[in-house]
């Protein structure tokens, strides 16, 4: 037991940890005058503590999907904001898509209405992901019809109960009434102390069952592709390991003995050995401890272990949802040729208000910072940017953009740049240098200054100083071996894309834009007699295969899923809100950053080699 000492300090905290919250929660219970938001502000934090960062919570929101319903509000939800591009804002109400969810939890003092909690968990039931988004992957540019193994994603559905149980009985006579609707409960036991305990539906239930009631809750829209594939239904919910990999994996063990019972005990638990392979047979109960008290220590593990199973979550399909906002904006409101109710054209109309709104400030907080400062401009921009770029870009302001050949760009008024990959980001005093292995956006902001709009800038020494040289000499591990950048079919070379904003008015445009047009992917500019900006992209009828070529430097029509195009090629025109520019921007930059999706494998040497040649230099 000596080995363990240290390690039972974990099992002990897990134990406080569980008696701390559930004395909370209970006096936040019995004392009415505590509100229910402050209910759900201890859930959350409880639960912040056991979910992975790549996700967010959030209090009080709606989910939303791209065929026109909406669920009723969500007491806490926890979702994807590494992918998934954006959470639609209407004031303080929050609008998360579908696809982000990865679990909706309904918080509850002590008071259970069985039927206020079915129609909850029916308007969260009734939302449909949908399969249409495009991304660029290792070896290939995707959709996600492309993907068998995850057709249609749910959330977990939890109930977080401040409810007392004093005996077995009683606990499970309103379970019982419960049953079907969560998939996990969680309520308080007492006894020798207060704790909260969890209740899981079908735990017992196989992981790889688990993983196909997660991932394609929604009919096989292309059931046709997968008829082909007799094994596709079942592979869904198998979880196996092929035998040749074991003993691979036996081969590389000093003591293999130990090793193979090792094996036996926990992942090969249960496991059967049909046709070469070991059907993993593993359900949420081998996660289980057996004491009470280490009750939300097993719930840790449980939660997490499916969450793992749903993993990312599925490719955001930028048309589809586009689309439902144009039907919206444009009416009449119908879904299967009947009427949609108001709360469904409430959700959309609301988000299509919130864009138009944040226009006409923008507008005239823009003017009004540059009258102080261009930093200013750049703050009110890193804001509009950091609400719709997902999180796992960064945005900075005064950056400058460095190659490995030494090269560097004048300072940015933004970057936006994936550190999440991307080791570092070289620093001196206040001044950032990014590599531009690692950069995504960069934004122009430009002033109209006493009527005259700046036109004198050097635009093509601009243009010159961003034209840098990515190194596709990064080395990585993949999936199935070790690769450089030079083997990536789908990735040689990015370069960032490039963005325009002016406060200049569109009589002062024309001759900038005949300047700016072949330089600038979007451009921005203020409506003269309405302040709020309108957006052009010059090439917004290009097909998405010729914008993967341009951003990635690669022949895209080689290796471009045929369900891409399956509904007719795809441009940025398939993305345009009319009258929305700022909606319009946020589905067609985000479209644009999934075909870049990860960035280039950093060249440590190239980047290694550029400062010993610097060195040398400075030596001789």
């Amino acid at each position: 037991m000596v080995q363990f000492r240290e390690i039972q300090k974990v099992l002990k905290s897990s134990e406080l940890i569980n008696r701390k919250w559930a004395k909370e929660m209970h006096i936040a219970s019995v004392h009415h005058g505590i509100s229910g938001h402050y209910r759900e502000a201890l859930w959350m934090e409880l639960f912040r503590g056991i979910v992975p960062r790549k996700y967010a919570l959030a209090q009080g929101v709606i989910l939303i999907d791209s065929y026109g319903s909406c669920s009723k509000e969500v007491d806490l939800a926890i979702y994807d904001e590494q992918y998934i591009p954006y959470v639609f804002r209407h004031n303080s109400i929050c609008y998360i898509p579908i696809e982000a969810v990865a679990a909706a939890i309904q918080c509850k003092s002590t008071q259970l209405n069985v039927g206020k909690l079915k129609k909850w968990v029916a308007s969260i039931q009734g939302l449909k992901t949908n399969r249409s988004g495009i991304a660029r992957f290792e070896s290939k540019y995707f959709s996600g019809y492309d993907n068998y193994i995850q057709t249609g994603t749910r959330p977990l559905i939890i109930l977080a109960c401040n409810r007392i149980y004093r005996s077995d009985k009683s606990m499970n006579t309103k379970l019982n009434s419960l049953e079907g609707l969560f998939d996990i409960i969680l309520y308080q036991k007492s006894g020798e102390a207060l704790s909260i305990q969890a209740h899981i539906q079908n735990k017992n239930r196989i992981l790889g069952e688990w993983g196909k009631s997660l991932n394609c809750k929604d009919p096989v829209e292309n059931a046709s592709k997968e008829k082909g594939d007799q094994n596709s239904e079942k592979r869904k919910k198998i979880i196996r390991i092929d035998k040749e990999d074991v003993e691979r994996y036996l081969s590389s063990c000093a003591d293999k003995k130990k090793s193979w019972e090792e094996l036996q005990d926990i992942l090969l638990k249960h496991a059967v050995l049909e046709q070469g392979y070991y059907k993993i047979k593993l359900t949420l109960s081998d996660l289980e401890l057996n004491r009470r008290e280490h009750s939300w220590l097993s719930l840790n593990l449980q939660i997490n272990q499916l969450l793992m199973l749903r993993n990312n979550p599925m490719l955001f399909p930028h048309y589809a949802y586009a689309q439902k906002f144009r039907e919206i904006a444009e009416g009449p409101h119908m879904k299967n040729g009947a009427p949609e109710s108001k709360e469904q054209i409430r959700a959309y109309a609301n988000i299509l208000h919130n864009y138009s709104y944040l226009n006409k400030k923008l507008a005239i907080e823009t003017r009004n910072a540059f009258c102080h400062s261009r930093d200013a401009a750049r703050d009110l921009w890193l804001s509009f940017l950091r609400n719709i770029i997902p999180m796992k870009f960064s945005i900075d302001k005064n950056v400058i953009i460095m190659d490995s050949k030494g090269k560097q760009s004048e300072e940015m008024d933004l970057v936006v740049y994936d550190e999440q990959y991307i080791p570092y980001v070289f620093q001196y005093h206040s001044v950032k240098y990014v590599p531009i292995e690692a950069v995504s956006v960069v934004v122009k902001l430009h002033h109209q200054d006493g009527g005259q709009s700046r036109a004198t800038e050097d635009w093509d020494h601009w243009f010159d100083s961003i034209n840098l040289n990515p190194c596709p000499y990064g080395i990585a591990r993949f999936a199935t071996n070790y690769k450089t950048g030079i083997a990536n079919p789908t990735q040689l070379a990015t370069r960032p894309i490039r963005v325009f904003i002016s406060t200049a008015n569109i009589e002062d445009r024309q001759p900038l834009e005949d300047k700016i047009s072949g330089i600038f992917d979007f451009l921005l500019y203020l409506k003269p007699g309405a302040e709020r900006f309108e957006l052009n992209v010059p090439k917004e009828l290009d097909h998405l295969e010729q914008w993967a070529q341009e951003l990635n430097r690669v022949d895209a029509r080689k290796i471009w899923s045929s369900e891409i195009n399956k509904d007719g090629p795809r441009t940025l025109a398939g993305l345009r809100i009319d009258d929305n520019p700022l909606l319009t921007l946020n589905f067609q930059l985000n479209q644009l950053l999934m075909l870049i999706n990860n960035p280039m494998l950093f060249p440590h040497y190239a980047y290694a080699k550029l400062f010993q040649d610097i060195e040398r230099e400075e030596s001789e």
